[in-house]
């Protein structure tokens, strides 16, 4: 059922009010959330996102063609007293990876890359003795090279990669040496000697860097911090504070890099975006969690839906329609042509003034308390609860399962995953014109970012 513009709504006490009388036998005496300040007196008001890069291993075998490759040339030689042999060795890289793998380390992460070699060998000078000497087979050898990279965050760029050790493999191919006073397995050595010092006196970093620097770049998602942002029906806004490289590993066909970014989130559920400099609430969260304060409200006037309401109209799931000139919005759910008016919802939570003091109240899941509020008949008059509160015990029940694990489009290739959520209450502030009940929305938040797709 579609909300027509200018159609005032009135708070339902019926479909309102269950939330905030649920809570109302609740503990009391919970003093208002102060500021958690560690001993260096930073505040730890600050929330927990991940980012999680993917990087399919196609992805950097296509960089690895369009970067230069590693390539060289080597010469040696064999001296004894009857005879010598000199020799020349032409190698370059494949443009590919054979393999990736991960490993961690303290402060960071390291990427052991695996590179092919081709080597083609042969004699350039010999002696008379030395000239009944045969190489056959040897234009096409093969080896590998494994370059050891440590990946930290860097300055200017989101990884700073340097490599720290490079080892060659012995050559292997179809290669035959006919001569009686050295050994294959001797000249090999002394070619594989040759490129492994030719590989370390060149810029393995800078070569492996750009096939990296792409891959890794946060760039589509570094727009979405320090502005508000529009997902779904609400505003949304993250001042990023810091940043950290965590995770790193590799599930054969691609590698996964993942960032701690520290940020204070806020919420807004206004037709248009809040002004940038709106003061903004803040709440503590655990180390690896996030914490959104908003709020839940009980208008005692009348308010009016915004014109052109709701934003965005579907045939079912929830949606939020916007109340005129306010950052208030009343959320509702739509199933087969009906809806079901739930509560309003604030992303401001106000300030707490002498005249309008903050009653503490609280509840660590608010969702879970109403739901079996509602469920409860021994409050009801024949120990029945009112048919009428059934479809509000069916949505708290499915805005729980909702907010259990909701998963965000925030444009190509990147989501938005909020996991292991709850909505917990720390106070009720009352004013002339409605009960704001203080709510913090806490759990996990995840982005993640394929760049297979991009």
């Amino acid at each position: 059922m579609k909300m027509l513009a200018g159609n005032p709504l009135r708070p339902s006490y019926v479909s309102i009010t269950w939330l905030l009388i649920s809570l109302t036998p609740l503990a009391l005496g919970f003093a208002a959330p102060t500021a958690y300040i560690d001993d260096r007196g930073h505040e730890k008001l600050t929330s927990a996102l991940q980012v999680r890069l993917r990087i399919p291993e196609q992805t950097l075998q296509d960089r690895a063609r369009a970067a230069k490759r590693l390539s060289g040339s080597a010469n040696g030689e064999k001296r004894d007293k009857l005879w010598s042999l000199a020799w020349r060795a032409d190698w370059q890289s494949h443009p590919e990876f054979s393999r990736f793998e991960t490993k961690q380390r303290k402060g960071g992460a390291r990427l052991v890359v695996t590179v092919p070699i081709s080597v083609s060998l042969k004699l350039t000078k010999q002696t008379k003795l030395a000239k009944l000497v045969k190489l056959n087979g040897c234009q096409q050898l093969q080896t590998k090279v494994h370059a050891s990279i440590d990946l930290d965050l860097g300055q200017k760029e989101p990884i700073h990669l340097s490599v720290r050790q490079t080892e060659v493999d012995r050559l292997t191919g179809r290669c035959s040496l006919d001569f009686l006073y050295w050994k294959l397995s001797d000249l090999l050595g002394q070619v594989r000697a040759a490129i492994s010092d030719a590989v370390h006196g060149q810029d393995l970093a800078g070569k492996l860097n750009p096939l990296l620097k792409h891959a890794t770049t946060l760039d589509p998602f570094r727009h979405y911090f320090h502005k508000w942002q529009r997902i779904e029906d609400a505003w949304v806004r993250a001042d990023r504070l810091g940043m950290q490289l965590g995770s790193i590993s590799s599930t054969g066909s691609a590698l996964k890099i993942g960032f701690n970014i520290r940020m204070r989130p806020q919420i807004a559920f206004s037709k248009n975006p809040p002004p940038n400099n709106r003061t903004a609430n803040v709440c503590p969260a655990a180390e690896d969690q996030f914490c959104l304060p908003l709020a839940l409200l009980l208008p005692r006037t009348r308010v009016m839906p915004e014109a052109g309401a709701p934003i965005s109209a579907r045939e079912s799931g929830y949606q939020l329609v916007p109340i005129a000139g306010r950052d208030m919005a009343l959320l509702s759910y739509h199933q087969q042509g009906h809806k079901t008016d739930i509560v309003f919802l604030s992303g401001d939570q106000g300030q707490n003034e002498i005249n309008n003091p903050t009653i503490p109240l609280q509840s660590e899941d608010v969702l879970t308390d109403a739901a079996s509020w509602l469920a409860d008949p021994s409050p009801w008059p024949k120990g029945r609860r009112p048919a009428s509160l059934d479809p509000l015990f069916t949505q708290s029940k499915k805005l729980q399962t909702w907010l259990a694990a909701v998963k965000f489009d925030l444009g190509p290739a990147m989501w938005l995953n909020l996991h292991d959520t709850r909505l917990s209450m720390r106070g009720l502030r009352i004013t002339p014109d409605e009960l704001r009940a203080l709510l913090h929305l806490t759990g996990q938040a995840e982005v993640e970012i394929d760049l297979s797709q991009l």
